[in-house]
This record gives C-alpha cells, structure tokens and sequence, in this order.
C-alpha cells in the first residue's frame, strides 16, 4: 500500500486536528472549522487538496493555532510550493512577501 506524502501545510492541520481528537474523541471536523473561522465545507476542501487558502484564511489559522516560527514558515513556504505546482496565477504578494522574509 502506498501512503500518499501531504503538503506540509496540510499535514499541519491534520495533524493539529488529530490532536485535538486525541483529547476529546468527540471532537470533530466542524469544531476545528469553528475554531479556525471557516465553513465545515470549505475546511475539508482544503484538507483534501481540493482548495487553495486564502491570505485571510491562512491569517486565521495562525491566530486561531498556537504555531512555533519553524511551523508557520513550514506552512507558508508548502503552500507556496503547492500554488506554484498548480500553476496558479493567484499568488498574492503577502505569500511571496511572507516567504521570502523566512
């Protein structure tokens, strides 16, 4: 069987999700969305790889997580990677800014 490698940024969250189930087992996908700000749906699009965050997205996981530096810039630069993989068009200048200041 062959295990599939995610990004870093969404291994983070997945991992920070685990986590929080592995303390309360009743804890669930939509209470991780609630505590990030964002739609149940549109957490588990980006979750699968299905949907890129945005600026102001990737704002709230950063307040809304207890993240160390070599996390966020983990983050910041696999989501980079990723949106540059797709060819994505739509990188802001906050991302490039962001990164390049790591």
């Amino acid at each position: 069987m062959t295990r599939t490698v995610l990004p870093g940024y969404r291994r983070l969250l997945a991992e920070q999700l685990a986590k929080r189930v592995d303390m309360n087992p009743r804890f669930s996908l939509r209470s991780f969305a609630r505590i990030l700000g964002v739609s149940p749906g549109s957490l588990s699009l980006v979750m699968r790889g299905e949907r890129s965050l945005s600026d102001r997205l990737v704002g709230r996981i950063f307040s809304s997580l207890e993240l160390g530096e070599a996390e966020r810039a983990e983050f910041l630069s696999s989501l980079l990677e990723v949106k540059l993989d797709r060819g994505s068009r739509r990188i802001s200048r906050k991302l490039k800014a962001d990164v390049s200041a790591l």
